[in-house]
């Protein structure tokens, strides 16, 4: 298999995925939003002030006012990172794509031969 087929082979592949996480996060949002998570963390990126679910210590002196849930915290948590994980993935898919500056891709890896 020649580089250009392989470049090619990854974007097929790094474009599934990204189908495969887009229906992820929106079953995973929907699932957050059905048992009333939306709101698990009240900060963002994080939750509390980390990354991660922390302790009921730790979120008590973060937030007084919003007590934690745990399981509601980490269904929301665990949306977030898909939805970073494909936001991720989406970046890469430009980055890679855009590497011909905008030359076709016609019958075959031809139009590869613009990659460094």
């Amino acid at each position: 298999m020649h580089a250009a087929q392989r470049r090619l082979a990854l974007l097929k592949a790094l474009s599934l995925a990204g189908v495969v996480f887009t229906v992820g996060v929106i079953l995973l949002g929907a699932w957050t939003r059905l048992v009333d998570a939306g709101l698990g963390c009240p900060d963002w990126p994080g939750c509390y002030g980390a990354l991660v679910v922390p302790d009921e210590g730790r979120a008590l002196a973060h937030s007084p006012e919003a007590p934690l849930e745990s399981a509601k915290a980490w269904m929301e948590m665990i949306h977030r990172y898909v939805a970073s994980s494909l936001g991720l993935l989406v970046i890469a898919l430009v980055v890679l794509g855009d590497r011909c500056g905008g030359v076709p891709i016609t019958h075959g890896a031809s139009a590869w031969g613009c990659w460094p």
